[in-house]
């Protein structure tokens, strides 16, 4: 689905040295664009990722959290036209479809961005529709995260950029562990709300 992309001028991965700062950019870019074209709104109040929420509560969502779904091809395209063949460097570019994580990036799944503390996007995960995770000739998990999400995970605690000025003022600070447990809670006042997006949590990221 999507538009159509010609594959053949699309780059392929090279070993050309990329600097932090070009990484940087480039996730703070899908950050953007995911922001820009990802129907946030929409998709929140659809409940076809499990959970709905009204309109309000959506706007609000997106006001302290970057999540939509957008097509591979189009967010590739997009990142190919402002950043050449430095998108190959992303740990999650796939060199044989020529494309940015493919089985993430879908309207299927609706993605957001995982950010360190101070609201720097350093990866992204997405949470599959019902109808996938319903399907049980899939056996779909019902998250999918970009590749180098585990050593992310390690030194973060997700919504701590929205939650550490409430942590701040509260003197208190709540961990959930899922990432919509923790956006419902900022949804019903709880601010001061992060997620270890796990069972456990790694001393770095306390």
């Amino acid at each position: 689905f999507g538009i159509s992309v010609d594959r053949e001028k699309l780059p392929t991965r090279t070993d050309k040295a990329v600097t932090h700062h070009t990484l940087s950019e480039l996730y703070k870019e899908i950050d953007s664009y995911i922001r820009k074209h990802g129907n946030g709104v929409e998709h929140l109040t659809s409940g076809r990722f499990g959970r709905s929420y009204t309109k309000d509560q959506a706007e609000d969502i997106l006001s302290f959290l970057t999540i939509g779904c957008v097509d591979s091809e189009e967010l590739t395209k997009a990142l190919v036209s402002k950043f050449g063949d430095q998108v190959t460097s992303l740990p999650f570019y796939e060199p044989e479809q020529k494309l940015l994580q493919p089985y993430l990036f879908n309207n299927e799944h609706l993605v957001m961005s995982i950010n360190n503390r101070a609201g720097i996007p350093q990866a992204f995960s997405g949470r599959c529709s019902v109808k996938l995770e319903e399907d049980t000739r899939m056996n779909h998990p019902k998250y999918i995260h970009t590749k180098g999400f585990e050593s992310v995970k390690k030194h973060t605690l997700f919504l701590f950029d929205a939650a550490k000025e409430h942590i701040k003022k509260s003197h208190n600070v709540r961990i959930v562990e899922g990432a919509f447990d923790a956006i419902s809670m900022h949804v019903y006042g709880y601010r001061n709300t992060v997620a270890i997006l796990g069972s456990t949590v790694q001393q770095e990221a306390i």
